[in-house]
């Protein structure tokens, strides 16, 4: 892959919103050792906060003559972040309850609230996920000294356990279509 070619594949992950933009240096300082090389992309590619990396990006791709790719994010892009973040989940590189929170948060950028027909997240089958998530906040944490400790967290083991094997099936689902 050309130089040029390899930076417009991480522009377009980052128009895709797969790629984050303190990551955009790195792209640019790769391009420089390829043998391009503006006076925008040389300031970007030293950069190493995110304060400036957008305005050297715009003047990078102007002096290049590059267009930034422009998506619309549909309701499937949303559905795929979902499902890249859940596999982060299951593989043990998010702990679960926090891991769901934030999954619940990046559907929220969809309003897939809008297409409830019973419950909250149905058109996406995400509704047991959802439910369980929230009857884990649900749990009363409130302990008093000796009394009933290990009925709660044995409640929350067996929630946690059940969270897991439900966004396991809504993955499977939503990969298979069924």
């Amino acid at each position: 892959m050309n130089p040029i070619s390899r930076f417009k594949y991480h522009l377009d992950r980052l128009a895709k919103g797969k790629l984050q933009l303190h990551a955009i240096p790195s792209a640019a300082y790769d391009l420089l050792e390829q043998g391009v090389d503006t006076p925008s992309l040389r300031i970007l590619a030293g950069l190493d906060g995110e304060d400036d990396i957008e305005r050297y990006l715009n003047n990078t791709l102007a002096e290049l003559s590059i267009t930034m790719p422009v998506y619309e994010r549909d309701r499937s892009f949303y559905i795929m972040l979902g499902l890249e973040l859940a596999d982060e989940i299951l593989a043990g590189k998010k702990e679960l309850y926090s891991g769901v929170s934030d999954l619940i948060e990046q559907l929220d950028e969809y309003d897939f609230r809008q297409e409830t027909k019973h419950y909250v997240y149905d058109s996406i089958g995400f509704e047991y996920v959802y439910g369980l998530y929230y009857s884990f906040d649900d749990l009363p944490w409130a302990v008093v000294p000796g009394q009933y400790f290990s009925i709660r967290c044995k409640e929350a083991d067996e929630l946690k356990q059940k969270l897991k094997e439900a966004l396991t099936e809504w993955v499977a689902r939503m990969r298979t279509g069924s």
